[in-house]
C-alpha cells in the first residue's frame, strides 16, 4: 500500500513537472551577458539577435523580460518569454552560433529536468557515453557517433543502461 501511494506520488509529480515545462515552451534563458546599470534589456536582447544572425526583435515579439536571481558573484541570465513559439525554437536552433562567443542561450527547464540533466551529464561520463543533450524539455544520451540514442526520462534510465 505504501509503494502504491509511492507510485501515484511520483506519478502526480511527472504530471506537474510536464505541466510546468509546458508553461516554459516560450522561454530561454540567456547567460554570460554582464549586467550594465541602468541597462535595457531590449537592447541586450537585440545585442545578442544580432550575434545569431537574427532580425531585431520588437516588444511585440516579447512577452516579458527580465533579470533572473543567481548565486552572489554570478553573472544573472536573462529570462525571455516570446509571443510565439516558432520565434523561440528559431533562437534555440541558432544558438550554435554563439559557440565561440562567452555568452549561451538554453531552454528554461524546470528544477527536476535540470536536476535530471546534471546528473546524466555526470552518470553518462562514468558510463563512457561521448554525448549528453536536451532537446525540446527531453534529455539524451548517445555512446558515439552513429550510436543508438537513449532517451532518459528518470535516474533509473540511466542506472539500467550499461
Amino acid at each position: 500500500r505504501i509503494s502504491q501511494r509511492g507510485e501515484e506520488v511520483g506519478e502526480l509529480r511527472k504530471v506537474i513537472d510536464n505541466a510546468e515545462l509546458y508553461s516554459r515552451r516560450q522561454n530561454i534563458e540567456i547567460h554570460c551577458m554582464v549586467q550594465q546599470p541602468n541597462e535595457d534589456i531590449m537592447s541586450v536582447i537585440n545585442r545578442v539577435a544580432t550575434k545569431l544572425d537574427l532580425a531585431p526583435v520588437s516588444p511585440n515579439d516579447i512577452e516579458a523580460a527580465r533579470r533572473l536571481k543567481a548565486k552572489e558573484g554570478r553573472i544573472t541570465p536573462i529570462l525571455v518569454r516570446f509571443t510565439d513559439r516558432r520565434t523561440r525554437d528559431l533562437w534555440v536552433r541558432k544558438r550554435t552560433t554563439l559557440r565561440n562567443e562567452n555568452s549561451y542561450i538554453n531552454e528554461n527547464l524546470t528544477r527536476a529536468l535540470k536536476s535530471l540533466l546534471w546528473f546524466t551529464k555526470a552518470r553518462a561520463k562514468e558510463k563512457g557515453y561521448m554525448y549528453t543533450w536536451m532537446k525540446t524539455g527531453k534529455v539524451f544520451v548517445r555512446q558515439k557517433e552513429g550510436a543508438t540514442v537513449l532517451q532518459i526520462e528518470s535516474e533509473r534510465d540511466l542506472i539500467k543502461t550499461r
